[in-house]
């Protein structure tokens, strides 16, 4: 079971950082070729959208006694989400915050 997270991850991770700079990048051109960090924050929608749907498959589906592909498809949609959430806020921070991005990453107390 550890295998559909691992497979939603490498899509996620794929897609998500490509589609996140070219998202970026669509919405800087509407923007008059302004880029704001805050444009990468629309990507994040369906990363909220992916966990819960993931969650609720997973649980609804272990719930019922469903087969054991309905859980690995939940458990890949969350691992989608997972890694798209990561994936934007990581590079919102490094956007926004450019002089203390080690800081931010390592969480210096």
């Amino acid at each position: 079971m550890n295998v559909p997270p691992f497979i939603g991850l490498i899509l996620g991770f794929v897609v998500g950082g490509w589609f996140n700079d070219r998202s970026a990048l669509y919405f800087a051109k509407r923007n008059n070729g302004i880029f704001e960090p805050e444009m990468r924050l629309w990507l994040a929608l369906p990363a909220a959208a992916f966990i819960p749907i993931g969650i609720l498959v997973f649980g609804i589906g272990l719930a019922h006694g469903t087969h054991w592909i309905v859980l690995a498809v939940g458990y890949g949609i969350w691992g989608v989400g997972f890694i798209l959430a990561g994936t934007i806020s990581l590079a919102y921070v490094t956007d926004c915050y450019q002089d203390i991005i080690g800081d931010a990453l390592v969480g210096v107390m």
